[in-house]
């Protein structure tokens, strides 16, 4: 869906600029980054469940439970959730980096007028 309103986008920005083009720009932006921030948003709440159980199965948080694995503390039949939670948790770490990017971003884009 990105790409299609990319490539809208781009058609419009070849035409001569205007007014009312810019804020079709902006409004088509504006989209695109509501759309992602809710993907991502829908992911970290996945990540943050998987989270949760593996912070319910081992009563310590990923930090503490890496530390402990790297020391030898757990039994080989870990390596699995070691694994499985390394992958959340960085994914979730990402996540979040990237919806405070956007959130960022989305608000320093600058409005062309008013829209009405």
């Amino acid at each position: 869906m990105a790409i299609e309103y990319a490539n809208a986008l781009m058609e419009y920005i070849k035409s001569e600029e205007d007014e009312h083009r810019l804020r079709v720009i902006e409004m088509c932006v504006k989209k695109m980054l509501e759309r992602k921030l809710i993907e991502i948003k829908a992911k970290l709440e996945k990540y943050e469940k998987s989270e949760a159980r593996f912070i319910s199965r081992y009563n310590m948080d990923f930090t503490e439970f890496e530390k402990r694995f790297t020391e030898g503390k757990f039994p080989e039949d870990s390596d699995m959730d070691y694994v499985e939670w390394y992958a959340v948790h960085d994914a979730y770490e990402q996540g979040k980096k990237n919806m405070t990017f956007l959130n960022l971003y989305s608000g320093e884009i600058p409005r062309v007028g008013t829209f009405d």
